[in-house]
């Protein structure tokens, strides 16, 4: 209910973020400035950002999957999208009230195309380094010491969270993980949500992940 009632707003800052994207565009190419350009600009730009709601009323298939991904990929990028142009926005600011602000810094016409261009490359290294890094499975490893009598002197446990099985996530990273998991000689494995990602649906060849997760090896079970 609460991301209905923001849905408006989210729009609407989208519609602030793309007007500036055109004129980022058009500062830096003539070719942004024709109407059927700059149309076919806001069509992208708001079938990435409703390309969930798209894959919903789509039938399932090659081109639904295509849209699904789009939009949880759309999301992620999103919040760099945002973050990146408020800053932007703020150092604009602070340039308008400044003495850059009077030696009519603004006014250069490199100005924008070299600021769009740090706001893009910037963004663009850290939704990548992030697709890098989210491939990379990671352990942590903690010591817990609880005050309490018990017939095992230390317990080995793994706990594995947040799997979001899915289009993005498969057995790739399953056979990954399960790898880690072994790797750690656990005593007891703990698998906590989420497990898969809004639909189990959207899964492929879940019996193939079922079989590779059975491959875990843990002296006292799997819960």
């Amino acid at each position: 209910m609460i991301a209905m009632y923001l849905l408006p707003v989210f729009i609407g800052g989208y519609a602030w973020v793309t007007y500036w994207l055109l004129r980022w565009l058009r500062a830096c190419h003539p070719v942004f400035e024709k109407k059927p350009v700059m149309a076919l600009i806001i069509i992208i730009v708001y079938a990435c950002l409703f390309a969930m709601y798209i894959a919903a009323v789509l039938p399932k298939g090659k081109v639904e999957k295509f849209f699904r991904i789009v939009g949880y990929y759309w999301y992620g990028v999103s919040v760099y999208i945002i973050i990146i142009f408020l800053t932007a926005m703020l150092i604009r600011l602070i340039v308008l009230h400044t003495s850059l602000g009077q030696a009519d810094i603004l006014s250069d016409k490199r100005f924008l195309p070299i600021v769009g261009l740090v706001c893009v490359v910037t963004m663009a290294v850290i939704c990548i380094g992030g697709h890098y890094h989210a491939k990379k499975l990671q352990t942590t490893n903690y010591e817990v010491t609880i005050n309490k009598s018990c017939d095992l002197d230390e317990l080995n446990l793994v706990l594995v969270a947040d799997q979001h099985l899915g289009y993005n996530i498969g057995g790739e990273m399953m056979t990954q993980m399960v790898e880690k998991i072994n790797a750690c000689q656990p005593d007891l494995v703990v698998v906590a949500g989420d497990i898969f990602d809004n639909c189990f649906e959207n899964i492929e060849e879940p019996e193939k992940i079922a079989e590779i997760l059975k491959g875990i090896q843990s002296k006292y079970g799997v819960y």
